[in-house]
């Protein structure tokens, strides 16, 4: 028997691929011209006029109308009504003002008659120092000694001391003179220290005093049992009288004493000073009230 035998033909897969590619490619080209060839032939078809740019329009004109709005007229305004004139009063008469009278002229010294000279002034003495009672009563008869008697109410006698010692006048001075010679007001008696008396000035009655600063001892000194001492000065005129009291010091302030001194003192006479020639004279002085609580 004889053998049939089947072939199978061989498929080559990369020839037919190439000729795929190969297909593609010009596929694509004859379409390309197709495209490019129908542009032109429509381009061909248009009026080139209708390709050219067009110019821009004109700008429109904008017309804007303006309107301005009269100002309302203003009020009138009412002129005042003119004031009534015043009539001005008349001058008044003049007053003629008599002319001043020449003042009198004063008729100059004649250059013969010399001026008169004014009177020497008299050398002011120095001023006095005060006498120094230190609460003492000065007592003297004749030429005899003073003595001094510390106010605190016991009596005491016997001389303390000498007299003072008298001091001579200036040396171009005139014996027993009376000094210088002047005009205006009376000057007051002469002020002489303790140095230039011939008798100093005594205080009044000794006992009589000390009854004074017992009765106005303050009062609230004693209840508290407080003593002191006030010192009061003042001048002895030439009458005795004792003026220009004033409270020198107190030995506790507020108490009261200087002012019970002063009472005591105010009104009471003393015996007038002497200057050396005798004549009385004042003197400033000062005095000291004690005040001790007695037993």
């Amino acid at each position: 028997m004889a053998r049939v035998s089947d072939s199978v033909p061989v498929v080559d897969h990369e020839a037919s691929a190439e000729r795929g590619v190969w297909l593609t490619l010009a596929l694509a080209l004859v379409l390309s011209l197709a495209f490019h060839g129908a542009v032109t032939t429509v381009l061909g078809w248009l009026d080139p006029s209708a390709l050219a740019i067009a110019p821009p329009a004109p700008p429109s004109e904008l017309f804007v109308e303006t309107v301005v709005e009269e100002p309302e007229p203003e009020p009138e305004v009412e002129e005042p009504e003119p004031e009534p004139e015043v009539e001005e009063p008349e001058p008044e008469p003049e007053v003629v003002e008599p002319e001043p009278q020449p003042e009198p002229v004063e008729r100059a010294p004649r250059p013969n008659d010399p001026a008169p000279e004014p009177p020497p002034q008299a050398e002011e003495p120095p001023p006095p120092e005060p006498l120094d009672l230190s609460g003492t009563v000065l007592t003297g008869t004749g030429n005899s000694d003073f003595q001094v008697v510390q106010g605190d109410g016991s009596d005491r006698e016997g001389p303390i001391g000498p007299p003072p010692t008298r001091r001579g006048g200036s040396p171009d001075g005139v014996p027993n003179g009376t000094g210088g010679g002047g005009t205006g007001t009376d000057p007051g008696p002469r002020v002489l220290p303790l140095a230039n008396l011939s008798r100093p000035p005594s205080p009044p009655n000794q006992q009589r005093m000390n009854a004074c600063v017992n009765e106005n001892f303050p009062r609230s000194a004693r209840q508290q049992s407080l003593e002191g001492v006030a010192t009061v000065r003042g001048r002895v005129m030439p009458d005795g009288s004792f003026t220009r009291l004033r409270i020198a010091s107190e030995s506790i302030d507020g108490l009261g004493f200087g002012q019970a001194c002063l009472r005591c003192l105010r009104g009471q006479r003393w015996t007038p000073p002497l200057g050396p020639n005798g004549d009385p004279v004042a003197t400033d002085v000062r005095y000291d009230c004690s005040f001790r609580i007695r037993d």
